[in-house]
């Protein structure tokens, strides 16, 4: 069976050898669909074992499998270009053609495979599945089918391509046509334009419990607006694999992707893409009471940058705050900007920030304490006023609202 990539999300993205010995490579094939020529309807195709006598239809890709007939749409799927039903009345889950392409060094973009019945297995010779419902195990072909596949050049996470696909078995399984397959980028690919613009960068934890979650995301302030969804958590493990990612693409069409280290030598990355131009206040941090690092960074259409964080307890500050007298309820901090203005956020986005970073602590007997602070500005809302601190690492800082208010620092 073909190993299936699941989680928050999935960034997906392949490579694949040159062509196949019996045709050279072509430059970049020429898969674009043009516009006043719509597709054909789809229609079943021949059962043609003979590469050469492979006349691929303009319509999507169809056909036959496991005796029925067979409408798919195509998506990249970790190593596997995959073929599943998209007619109506068929479950995406009930029939699937697997084709795995990726191997070490192969690349699939602007390429042409020519398989025949008698090539031998090898690295030109993808390994395919089917999965349908009649059938009572998934089939596995190594080789001994034909089939003709062109595949163009990524664009916009799509992957355009034909292909003609034909098995000897009892029930004359074919699929033909043309497609555009879902094609996004896997998170330990670079970024490439398609992705601009990004924020990535690294994370490095020091004095931290082996076993823990990192959190990386940001909060995106443009205009009236406030982006609060661009995070993602991994569970770290010391004895887990490194290369282990995750990617969160619910805010679309922002992309949030972190990436494991070995908890040593090498660190942790991340990446926050197509951003929305806008104020980005970037962080990463250990949940639940540890160590949180952050900054703020102005993004725009062009913007590619690079923004690392080291996350140790030990390089931490505190707050302990006097709340104003008969205040009720919680404290709240944001970090501010390096040039911070009267105003630059309103109430609705500084309690937001506050919430989601879990910069917030109950009013208890007039005081609150705060631990594990990155060092910075941060402004501190408490009983409907404002106070503006520094928290240095190593102390804690103390902050009492009856005194004389903190003119905000420059």
């Amino acid at each position: 069976m073909p190993r299936l990539t699941t989680g928050l999300f999935v960034g997906l993205t392949f490579t694949l050898i040159s062509g196949c010995r019996d045709e050279p490579r072509p430059a970049s094939p020429d898969l674009t669909v043009v516009a006043d020529e719509p597709p054909s309807l789809p229609s079943k195709p021949l059962h043609e074992l003979d590469p050469a006598r492979h006349t691929i239809p303009t319509g999507p890709v169809s056909g036959t499998v496991a005796g029925e007939d067979f409408t798919a749409e195509a998506i990249i799927d970790g190593d596997y270009l995959m073929f599943r039903a998209a007619t109506p009345g068929h479950s995406s889950s009930e029939r699937k053609v697997w084709l795995e392409l990726r191997g070490p060094g192969q690349t699939v973009e602007n390429r042409k495979l020519i398989v025949r019945p008698e090539t031998v297995p090898g690295p030109e010779v993808p390994r395919i599945f089917i999965e349908a419902p009649t059938l009572p195990r998934p089939e596995f072909y190594s080789h001994g089918y034909a089939m003709t596949l062109e595949l163009g050049q990524r664009k916009g996470n799509k992957l355009p391509g034909r292909i003609y696909l034909c098995f000897p078995d009892e029930k004359s399984t074919v699929l033909a046509g043309t497609f555009e397959a879902n094609y996004p980028r896997l998170p330990t690919d670079p970024p490439g334009i398609d992705d601009v613009p990004f924020i990535n960068g690294s994370v490095t934890l020091r004095n931290v419990d082996p076993r823990h979650t990192l959190r990386v995301g940001y909060l995106g302030v443009v205009g009236a607006e406030l982006f609060v969804l661009g995070s993602g958590d991994l569970e770290m493990d010391p004895t887990a694999p490194p290369n282990r990612s995750i990617q969160v693409m619910y805010d679309k069409p922002r992309v949030t992707s972190l990436i494991a280290g070995d908890g040593h030598s090498i660190p942790h990355r991340y990446e926050h893409s197509r951003l929305t131009p806008g104020r980005y206040l970037v962080f990463a941090m250990v949940p639940d009471g540890g160590p949180m690092a952050w900054k703020w960074v102005t993004i725009k259409s062009t913007t590619t940058t690079t923004v690392d964080f080291t996350l140790d307890p030990l390089q931490t500050g505190g707050l302990e705050v006097g709340a104003p007298l008969e205040a009720l309820g919680k404290v709240h901090l944001v970090p501010l900007d390096e040039q911070p203005t009267a105003g630059l956020l309103n109430p609705t986005i500084s309690y937001a920030i506050a919430l989601h970073l879990r910069l917030e602590q109950d009013i208890v007997a007039r005081k609150a304490l705060f631990k594990n602070l990155a060092p910075g500005k941060y402004e501190v809302r408490a009983g409907g006023q404002i106070r503006y601190v520094e928290v240095v690492a190593g102390k804690t800082v103390e902050l009492d609202f009856d005194k004389k208010p903190t003119p905000l620092m420059k």
